[in-house]
């Protein structure tokens, strides 16, 4: 054989064995991986990032070197960002074979939604509840993030994604610029957005609020438009003495309610003008502060404008907001001071006093932010000198350790992919309900957690509902709701490993964290 054919022998040699390697072998060695594990491994990567940006509604099959994408999107965006985050997977097969070289788009969007709604109403306990549409799961988490600091006592998303959004202007900016006015509502009130306008309606005793409220509404950015309709529940029908005149500073008119901190109460002093007046103002006190009033205010006939019962009223929701605080009326001026739970808690309650007072009110505050008493808060009334930061404190240890002792080894169970207790978590709960009622002066944040199956949003959102269905059902044994937080981190604190059945068991959880 002469050396030409000898070298045509081995080259057609050398073809067959890469040719049965490159398709047969399972080898997975950096440089040396054969197109079986390449293929697999993309197809791997692919459908990676199909459960990650789509969870359910996707698919994909590799034919080749080309992937084709099908099922129904719920708008254009989902679909067109799942379709983007595929596209980054071609071409990363390696030096011999390329890998995926084109994605196909098969998928489908669902129908928009006409028109396109979204509704906001303040429910029982000033909790809120959301339903209708959201354009996308990054705007709906933005909206539920201020919703969530506006409501503390918790917020019920129902919300789902759906397209038909307006196409121009900022979904999320709007509403998130009017749920600060629906906020200053009584129960009952709403929000509503109907594809670009949207209308307030709800109650107030408060005179400035209609204004306030419809010179917002005004504001806001175009194409949003809207209108606010809010009724004013006066207090005409009582018999109080008022003027219409701003009341002398130099009379020797004083109001003051303290929280007293360790027992959630609030006591009242000063004056009133009339029996009425304080028995209406003690009946809002008590509303406010379920835990009890100490009404020690004397009756004395200065004249008040007729605004003075709304202010009160006012000031008292303003309290409600801090761990600890007093408000002090000198004639028409009002100076807040106290210690807020979060920033957000003190503007809220700065704006509140500054800007939420019916005139001739004008109010001034000095607060801090923290968990208990705060050298810029008011002193403590009483002969017990100890500091009620120390006394909380201890007081927070042992209840939390109560709380672990009947909690260890147990959990609190729901019904599969939803927020429902099941009813064995029932005497649980129950136990954990009545350690709460002992230490009444402490507050509760209740964590929801899950494993990482599933999409890292929904997650989220799921890990939320179950903190709040906790909160639901120990608000309904006796726990005041004004005492309890939710908080949901999905899948991001893990405890365990999630690459076993059990570890994922264990990250499934639901925490209560006792706080000062």
């Amino acid at each position: 054989m002469t050396m030409g054919r000898w070298v045509v022998a081995c080259g057609l040699l050398a073809l067959a064995a890469l040719g049965y390697f490159a398709n047969y072998s399972s080898s997975d060695v950096m440089g040396l991986r054969s197109t079986r594990v390449i293929a697999a491994d993309l197809e791997r990567k692919a459908d990676a990032v199909v459960k990650s940006q789509a969870g359910a509604w996707a698919s994909i099959k590799l034919h080749g070197q080309i992937v084709t994408v099908s099922g129904v999107a719920r708008t254009e965006e989902e679909r067109d960002q799942l379709i983007r985050a595929i596209e980054k997977l071609v071409w990363q097969g390696g030096p011999v074979w390329g890998g995926i070289v084109h994605v196909r788009n098969r998928a489908q969007v669902e129908p928009e939604q006409r028109p396109y709604v979204w509704t906001a109403t303040i429910i029982d306990t000033r909790r809120l509840r959301i339903t209708g549409f959201a354009p996308s799961v990054a705007a709906q988490a933005e909206v539920l993030a201020i919703a969530q600091k506006q409501f503390p006592s918790g917020v019920e998303d129902l919300s789902r994604i759906a397209g038909g959004a307006p196409k121009k202007g900022n979904w999320a900016s709007a509403i998130i610029y009017m749920l600060p006015q629906l906020e200053r509502l009584a129960e009952g009130a709403t929000l509503s957005f109907t594809d670009s306008n949207f209308l307030i309606q709800g109650i107030t005793d408060n005179p400035a609020l209609p204004t306030q409220i419809q010179n917002h509404v005004g504001a806001i950015s175009p194409p949003y438009q809207g209108d606010a309709r809010i009724e004013l529940l006066g207090e005409g029908s009582l018999n109080l003495p008022i003027t219409s005149e701003p009341v002398d500073l130099n009379q020797p008119f004083v109001w003051n309610a303290r929280i007293e901190t360790l027992t959630r109460k609030v006591e009242l002093t000063g004056l009133s003008p009339s029996q009425e007046i304080k028995d209406t103002i003690a009946a809002v006190a008590l509303r406010e502060f379920p835990a009890g009033v100490d009404d020690r205010t004397q009756i004395v006939p200065i004249p008040q404008p007729a605004e003075w019962v709304a202010a009160a009223t006012w000031t008292l929701r303003l309290l409600t907001k801090l761990n600890a605080g007093e408000a002090n009326f000198q004639g028409n001026s009002l100076q807040l001071v106290g210690v807020a739970p979060t920033d957000f808690a003190r503007e809220n309650v700065r704006n509140g006093a500054e800007t939420g007072l019916p005139p001739p009110y004008t109010g001034s505050t000095r607060l801090t932010v923290g968990s208990a008493a705060q050298p810029d808060a008011p002193p403590p009334s009483g002969g017990n000198s100890e500091p009620e930061a120390v006394i909380r404190s201890a007081a927070a240890k042992t209840c939390q350790a109560d709380i672990d002792r009947v909690m260890a080894g147990q959990v609190i169970e729901f019904e599969s992919a939803s927020t429902q207790l099941q009813t064995t978590s029932h005497a649980l709960l129950d136990q954990i309900a009545g350690i709460a009622l002992k230490c009444p002066s402490l507050r509760l944040i209740v964590s929801g957690h899950t494993d990482n199956s599933g999409n890292a949003a929904s997650n989220r959102q799921l890990s939320k509902g179950r903190a709040t269905s906790v909160i639901a059902y120990l608000r309904e044994k006796g726990v005041a709701n004004g005492r309890m937080s939710s908080k949901g981190y999905g899948q991001e604190r893990p405890i365990a490993s999630n690459d076993t059945p059990e570890g994922k068991a264990r990250n499934r959880r639901i925490e209560i964290t006792v706080i000062d």
